[in-house]
């Protein structure tokens, strides 16, 4: 596929199978010691570590051929999606928010941050690849930023949504205890 031409797949499946092997080997001394929590928070860890390392093999280890800068906010949005090909357009579109998914669901299960630090993280990560590429003669565009914050985003929305329920889910199984009664006279 053309559009993914820039893509280093194949050290992105080996980022991939080598962040889940590290995730195991780092969990495993809390899944022993039957401690869920640490074990996730551990798992997720190692994984945050790997999408972090593949999100910089995408971004700077990468060759792509233009170079530039638009701080224009939503100008190369709209050019992508006119793009004779609007495929190739919403590819790139979709593939700037989604790499920063994983790292944003990651983040509040290794570190314990909200959605709004996470965000951010997100935002001074990009901001910062983006000053790298512009630096090494490639272009940089707001619109990346604006995308891979919204990943950031989704992915912590995500994590803080699906913490909130299993604590409910967690908190509804316990056995209630019964409450002493009050109204019983001596």
């Amino acid at each position: 596929m053309d559009s993914l031409r820039y893509v280093p797949l194949p050290l992105l499946a080996a980022i991939v199978a080598a962040s889940f092997v590290v995730a195991v080997i780092a969990a495993t001394p809390a899944i022993r010691a039957h401690d869920r929590a640490a074990a996730t928070k551990r798992a997720a860890g190692a994984l945050l570590v790997g999408a972090l390392v593949a999100i910089l093999s995408v971004t700077l280890a990468s060759g792509g051929s233009q170079t530039g800068l638009n701080l224009v906010p939503f100008r190369g949005i709209a050019e992508q999606l006119g793009n004779l090909n609007p495929a190739v357009g919403a590819l790139n579109i979709l593939g700037n928010a989604f790499m920063f998914v994983p790292a944003g669901l990651l983040a509040p299960l290794a570190l314990g941050w909200g959605v709004r630090r996470t965000t951010l993280a997100g935002l001074a990560l990009s901001v910062a690849i983006e000053v790298t590429q512009l630096a090494l003669g490639r272009s940089a565009d707001i619109d990346d930023v604006i995308l891979n914050s919204a990943g950031a985003a989704a992915g912590a929305a995500l994590a803080v949504a699906a913490a909130v329920l299993v604590r409910q889910r967690s908190h509804e199984r316990q056995p209630r205890r019964p409450r002493a009664r009050t109204d019983e006279r001596p």
